[in-house]
């Protein structure tokens, strides 16, 4: 019981970690696509990509570009210098031990806004 009450912290916490670093990543792919009409799509594949360990179909992404009026997957012109590019994920918490969920409405989250350059 002890082992698994320490497994499954574990498990949150690196997942507490690993979130808020994929974000920033795609954050920052965002930041640099300037005028490049599918930034968005690339920036959320990359958190994707750098969100290791978490499952994919559980892994929610959005990215956004401030002072845009457009949806971001259709970005041309939208993302220029000077507006913010907005990333953010959430994922549940995974807190069961021995059958029982001890934070069933748990999710993490994490945004991140950049500078476009």
């Amino acid at each position: 019981m002890v082992l698994s009450v320490i497994f499954m912290g574990a498990i949150a916490f690196i997942t507490s970690r690993v979130l808020p670093a994929a974000v920033r990543t795609g954050a920052r792919q965002l930041a640099f696509s300037r005028g490049v009409p599918t930034a968005c799509d690339g920036a959320i594949a990359r958190v994707r990509s750098a969100a290791a360990g978490l499952s994919d179909s559980q892994l929610t992404v959005s990215a956004q570009v401030a002072g845009s009026s457009s949806k971001c997957s259709d970005l041309g012109a939208g993302n220029e210098q000077g507006n913010d590019a907005e990333m953010s994920a959430t994922y549940p918490c995974d807190l069961v031990i021995l059958g029982i969920d001890f934070a069933p409405s748990c999710k993490l989250s994490s945004s991140v806004t950049e500078r476009i350059e």
